[in-house]
């Protein structure tokens, strides 16, 4: 294991900053304004070497680094944010409480952001709750979530092409970068295949490269689950692909997922010890 990474924390009442203690600057930022969806941007790389994520790229104005959402939630989308060509009929809103920090202890962070989803004729529909769990170390992070989804009123999920959590990286074509699966697929080959992790790499600002892993838990529902990776290498472990599911009042879903932020290129060994140590070690994060 290598040194840890002294943290601080910067909390405001929609936005939580984790600080570098040494450099003085946030490494990872959360965000949970009123009225509207709660991301994570930036995640800065090890040793500051770039951001590996993006948000409101051109091409998708509803992504926001790190984020969850969904489509056809009793025919209502949770995705677009109501900027797409139908959104203002079709998406519902997001409504989060103010950010929850539960714990800070040295290189080690744990917060929770509640989330009412609710539909255009103003009915809460879901409670989301995202707790997330981060650890420091010099070489790379982990960033655990366990999102759970509390049904409301009874609620059918609708099959899709992708939805759950998301990452956007800032991708460039003329930049290039790097994809790989636990199951040894490449880029546009594992888009809607299932596999226990999938990961992206790319350059970073100072020409240097980093990444991130996701890692699906053994513990849920649809495990192996199958993955959205789109053209832009957007990467969704995505369990709507399998078909619709039922989730009646007052019912919970939970899915555990680990996000492993290295530097350097895929390497297929590393992640794959890693995914070990995740699946071995991993307990309730509340």
């Amino acid at each position: 294991m290598t040194n840890s990474v002294n943290l601080q924390t910067r909390l405001e009442n929609d936005r939580l900053q984790i600080v570098n203690a040494q450099s003085n600057k946030p490494i990872l930022v959360q965000h949970a304004s009123e009225n509207r969806r709660p991301y994570i941007h930036p995640i800065v790389a090890p040793h500051g070497h770039g951001v590996l994520t993006e948000n409101e790229p051109g091409h998708h104005l509803w992504q926001h680094g790190l984020y969850t959402g969904l489509h056809g939630v009793n025919d209502m989308d949770f995705w677009t944010e109501g900027l797409s060509a139908n959104g203002l009929k079709a998406d519902g809103t997001f409504h989060p409480e103010p950010i929850d920090l539960i714990n800070h202890d040295m290189n080690h962070v744990i917060w929770e952001v509640n989330t009412i989803w609710r539909s255009r004729t103003e009915e809460d529909m879901l409670l989301e709750k995202q707790t997330w769990n981060f650890q420091a170390f010099e070489e790379h992070y982990y960033l655990d979530l366990e999102w759970e989804l509390k049904a409301l009123i009874d609620i059918e999920f609708a099959q899709c092409a992708y939805g759950g959590l998301f990452l956007r990286m800032p991708y460039r074509a003329e930049i290039g970068a790097s994809f790989e699966n636990s199951e040894g697929l490449k880029f546009k080959e594992a888009d809607s295949t299932k596999a226990q992790w999938g990961s992206v790499s790319m350059p970073t600002s100072d020409s240097s490269s980093a990444g991130i892993a996701i890692m699906d838990h053994p513990s849920n529902p649809a495990f192996p689950t199958p993955w959205r990776v789109d053209s832009g290498y957007g990467l969704s472990p995505s369990p709507c692909i399998n078909g619709k599911r039922i989730l009646k009042k007052s019912n919970s879903s939970k899915e555990t997922y680990r996000l492993y932020i290295y530097e350097g290129d895929v390497d297929v060994e590393k992640i794959n010890k890693e995914y070990d140590y995740f699946t071995q070690s991993m307990r309730s994060l509340t």
